[in-house]
């Protein structure tokens, strides 16, 4: 039977616990767990019984199990109650001093999340409109209390003052779209805020101009464009001193000799002998 058990419920303690139900025999789960760390599961349920016989638990039966659970379960139940009342208290506390109001801890648990949620929407700033807020708050509240009873007449008498406040605090919708188009600035100008609240540094000496590519834009397009256009500036200029180093200039000092030779030369071409060398051997051939 514990056999059967354990596969149905998959759970040596379950098993157990309807095998002791069957039979009327005391479950205890702290002898259990002994059994089971140094027994094989084919002799647990007889380990079991033949320990708790022998033990101070022999005289008990399984509704004396039931009893102890009854009344643990009832103790849990206690303490749970008690730590939720102290817990309640303190709620109820700071809510009295927050609030100013008497009311019960779901209430103000309710205040606190609905104010929290109008402070991460809206800009309450000040202590005139942190006052207004908080009687939104409360007014929300009441609202849905008489909605929950059925109080129409309360409901729409609270709808109208929750509007007043609103429009006194400005937070209506078509005043809160008013106010976020007038705190809205052009894209120039909220750069300039930027810059001259945080400006951008200048960038890491590693990183200047790394591939010279601007120096590149610089000489060969503007500069080169300058010098095509006849302007001179800085442009221009650095083009040519850029050109200048690859350039060949034929220098203006040079004299009448250098110019026969260069002329006899592209007259004649060039040649390995000397022109005495072959009028000589002509001579001799004659």
């Amino acid at each position: 039977m514990f056999q059967y058990y354990l596969n149905e419920l998959n759970d040596p303690f379950l098993a157990t616990e309807r095998i002791c139900s069957r039979f009327d025999v005391y479950y205890n789960k702290e002898i259990l767990e002994t059994i089971i760390a140094s027994c094989q599961p084919n002799v647990m349920i007889t380990s079991y019984i033949g320990r708790v016989s022998v033990s101070e638990h022999k005289t008990k039966c399984y509704d004396d199990y039931l009893n102890e659970k009854q009344a643990t379960q009832t103790e849990q139940q206690r303490i749970l109650n008690e730590e939720t009342s102290e817990y309640e208290a303190e709620i109820v506390e700071r809510g009295k001093l927050k609030w100013g109001l008497t009311l019960d801890a779901d209430d103000y648990i309710y205040l606190d999340n609905e104010f929290a949620d109008w402070n991460a929407r809206c800009a309450v700033d000040g202590k005139t409109r942190e006052s207004l807020v908080r009687e939104i708050c409360v007014l929300r509240l009441l609202q849905n209390k008489a909605l929950l009873a059925g109080d129409i007449e309360t409901y729409s008498k609270l709808s109208a003052q929750l509007q007043k406040t609103l429009t006194t605090a400005e937070l209506t919708p078509k005043q809160e779209s008013d106010a976020k188009r007038a705190s809205e600035k052009p894209m120039g100008v909220m750069i300039e805020m930027f810059e001259n609240d945080r400006p951008i540094p200048e960038p890491a000496k590693e990183w200047e101009d790394v591939d010279g590519i601007q120096r590149l834009i610089r000489v060969f397009f503007i500069g080169h464009l300058c010098k095509m256009l006849g302007i001179k500036n800085k442009y221009s200029a650095e083009y040519e001193d850029f050109m200048a180093e690859y350039s060949a200039v034929v220098p203006d000092d040079i004299d009448d000799d250098s110019e026969d030779i260069y002329d006899y030369l592209m007259e004649h071409g060039f040649s390995d002998s000397e022109p005495d060398d072959e009028e000589g051997e002509h001579e001799d051939a004659d």
